[in-house]
């Protein structure tokens, strides 16, 4: 998945492994306007952050058991990563997940 900004000319991809309900995403980010404060996998209703490395480039990844429901969103597209800064808290970017393959 890469992850772009309408106001930002930072860049990020993230990737990741399902196997059965364990999850493993990490992402790498560059360019962005300001600090990253947070990286966040939003699926079925839920938030999972990410370990993050801060500053304007770095990495990002986590490991997690999702729920039955958390699986089935992530499975059918409903979920994206968002990227936030020091200057976005909303979020500076952000992508849509899907499935490779």
């Amino acid at each position: 998945m890469l992850l772009g900004g309408t106001e930002s000319s930072g860049l990020g991809q993230c990737d990741g492994t399902l196997t059965g309900n364990s999850l493993t995403v990490n992402c790498l980010y560059a360019g962005t306007t300001s600090d990253v404060t947070g990286v966040t996998l939003h699926t079925g209703g839920s938030d999972l952050e990410l370990t993050a490395s801060g500053g304007t480039s770095g990495a990002a990844g986590g490991s997690f058991e999702l729920t039955d429901e958390q699986v089935a969103a992530l499975q059918a597209g409903d979920a994206t990563v968002t990227i936030t800064t020091t200057g976005s808290a909303g979020g500076e970017l952000s992508g849509n997940v899907s499935q490779c393959g």
